[in-house]
């Protein structure tokens, strides 16, 4: 029996023999970059599609040598193909002083440049062309927002500098700052006056830990001393030094955030949970409550901590509640949302306001496949409780449009060459223009058809956005097969986050695999098992992967009790951060609250996450195959539980 249950192959054929293995062997070399040999492969070749695919590789792959017009050409042809930022950038890379200006100029109609080289070429035009207010504005524009290679900065800087003013100097090293592009910060320092020299010297000091930022931070004129990004270099250096009480009294007189607004919450945020941590949970609501964000994940980050210490520490119910109802109306995503209205239930629950609660548990509770609405079901009675919906059924006229897709039918013929890899950009470019329910059905069924259920995952992810749940295509299934007593629905639940059914998957840290299991874990595992270790098979070999992991897995819930938040959390984050976790947060098995304060407690976004969607995961999957009652479902998988436990 396969280890996989969905993702089996199930092509239809649409090339004839001979396009097929000259096809197999140009898209070989298309991938090794060796352009004159795809040539001579395509040239024999009857079906244009495919052959159109090479070109936009082509275009694609700096060592493809297109021209300016023949890019231009794809673009204007095929609006519809991916990655057209990409090819923009590409077409604007090509330009040289032979390109007509002509169309340099038509080109840039209605657009800025987006590379350093379509910069440089657009504003030689326009100065060639006695176009000189539209040439400053271009120089200037593209001098602070562009980031240009070494070489075209010189060049630019030589030609255009009269174009350029002081404040476009200052505007281009600020945005270089803060973007930690230190080499093209230092370069730009030549051309700056000595008073925004030493700030930039101190902003550099202080992002790199170097000794002596005392010193480079008192070299700073009095003027600049305010600088938001010498503040905010001052206020990350105290933090990682853990001068927290310095740091906190220095982001109090932070600027507004302005453009680099994710990067003030950010400290905010880590200086508010310690504080917290530290039994100040007064001082912790005054920092995370004046966040000054306006939108994004500031915003809802920056709201919803507050709306938590509020409720759960300083017991105003009516502020917690405010700064979670303001939440829900500036978020819009299906976990966003059914989080805010969870915890905008808590609030109004608390004080006493219970039919308000309860309307606020049943708007989380319509995401039902979010931890948050998982967890609102179990607020309300029975007879108000939700089921996972059904999938949208495409009729025959929705099978036939989506089949004429020129995209959709690339998908088929790639994936009949067997570049399962190469079909990721054109499914994607898809999902950006699914605009019906029934076409996320089609799309997720596409992927999982040609053995990608990873990409099956992220449709279903993305078709959230729309209301419109996958349930099973947004959920691939294993045949385990392993006697572990391990509830299955855990297993496939870690593995959908872990990797996304990828069996080749490799993560940036080194994880392995369907399991995403450590090369040390994993020689561990395999020795106690008495199996032999073999790294290559972690992502060649699916149920060695698996046996691995889930020896693991069954080895954490026993240390841990059988408490699958604790066991997650160290699957994710390691035994030694949960232990840590342990002493400041407690025990998360006193209450279904207790838990959730628990896991929201954990210091790392990426663990709280994570623990989040493998039991919001581990829900769905065990309703597979049945009307599952949301009500027992979450609130069961956060306590405590046995191997056998779980039906």
């Amino acid at each position: 029996m396969p280890l996989f249950v969905a993702g089996t192959p199930s092509y239809a054929d649409f090339l004839t023999k001979a396009d097929k293995s000259a096809y197999m062997r140009a898209f070989e070399e298309a991938k090794k970059g060796k352009w004159n040999l795809v040539d001579r492969h395509a040239r024999k070749i009857e079906d244009r599609l495919p052959k159109k695919a090479l070109q936009w590789m082509r275009i694609i792959d700096p060592r493809g040598k297109t021209s300016f017009k023949e890019i231009v050409k794809f673009i204007a042809d095929n609006p519809h193909w991916p990655k057209q930022t990409q090819l923009r950038r590409r077409a604007e890379e090509s330009i040289n002083d032979n390109t007509s200006k002509a169309d340099i100029i038509s080109w840039f109609q209605g657009r800025h440049p987006s590379t350093d080289v379509g910069a440089y070429h657009l504003v030689r035009i326009l100065l060639e062309n006695k176009r000189t207010t539209e040439a400053k504005l271009a120089a200037r524009r593209a001098w602070v927002y562009i980031d240009m290679g070494y070489r075209i900065e010189k060049k630019f800087q030589k030609r255009y500098r009269k174009l350029l003013r002081k404040k476009d100097h200052i505007a281009r090293l600020d945005r270089l700052l803060w973007k930690r592009r230190i080499s093209a910060s230092l370069r730009q320092l030549r051309r700056m006056t000595h008073d925004f020299q030493w700030l930039a010297l101190a902003r550099i000091a202080l992002m790199r830990r170097e000794p002596g930022v005392d010193y480079a931070v008192s070299k700073v004129p009095k003027h600049l001393i305010a600088d938001p990004g010498l503040v905010y270099e001052r206020v990350r250096w105290r933090r990682k030094k853990r001068l927290y009480d310095s740091a906190i009294k220095l982001l109090h007189q932070a600027p507004v955030p302005g453009a680099a607004a994710k990067k003030w919450w950010s400290e905010r945020r880590i200086l508010s949970r310690w504080l917290l941590r530290q039994d100040r949970a007064d001082e912790a609501y005054r920092l995370s409550s004046t966040h000054r964000q306006t939108h994004g994940i500031g915003l809802a980050e920056g709201e919803w901590l507050s709306g938590w210490i509020a409720l759960r520490w300083l017991h105003r119910y009516v502020d917690a509640f405010e700064h979670f109802k303001k939440m829900f109306d500036k978020v819009s995503y299906p976990v966003s949302k059914s989080r805010a209205a969870y915890w905008a239930g808590r609030a109004a629950a608390a004080n006493g306001k219970t039919e308000i609660a309860s309307q606020w548990f049943a708007v989380a509770a319509m995401h039902v496949t979010s931890f948050y609405g998982q967890l609102a079901a179990a607020k309300l009675p029975p007879a108000a409780n939700p089921y996972f919906p059904s999938e949208p059924e495409p009729t025959t006229a929705d099978k036939e449009a989506f089949a004429k897709s020129e995209l959709v039918r690339l998908v088929k013929i790639l994936a009949e060459l067997n570049l399962r890899d190469e079909i990721d950009s054109f499914v994607r470019q898809l999902v950006r223009t699914a605009k019906t329910a029934p076409e996320w059905t089609m799309l997720a069924d596409l992927a999982r058809n040609h053995g990608r259920d990873d990409l099956a995952i992220y449709i279903a992810k993305r078709a959230l956005r729309d209301r419109v749940v996958l349930s099973r295509l947004g959920y691939p299934d294993l045949h385990l097969a392993l006697d572990t007593g391990l509830h299955p629905a855990l297993v496939k639940a870690l593995v959908r986050q872990e990797s996304a059914f990828n069996p080749k998957a490799v993560s940036r840290a080194g994880a392995l695999g369907l399991m995403q299991v450590m090369p040390k874990t994993a020689y561990r595992v395999a020795r106690s098992l008495k199996i032999r270790y073999s790294r290559s098979r972690l992502t060649q070999d699916p149920k060695y992967n698996i046996t691995i992991g889930q020896a693991y897995l069954v080895r954490l819930l026993e240390k841990y009790h059988g408490s699958p938040i604790l066991a997650l959390s160290a699957y994710n984050a390691g035994p030694a951060r949960v232990k840590r976790w342990l002493r400041t947060l407690g025990d998360p098995n006193q209450s279904v609250e207790h838990a959730v304060d628990w896991i929201e407690g954990i210091p790392f976004y990426e663990t709280r996450n994570y623990v989040q969607r493998v039991l919001e995961n581990f829900t769905v999957y065990r309703g597979h195959g049945k009307e599952y009652d949301l009500s027992l479902s979450l609130e069961t998988a956060i306590a405590p539980f046995s191997r056998q436990a779980i039906p």
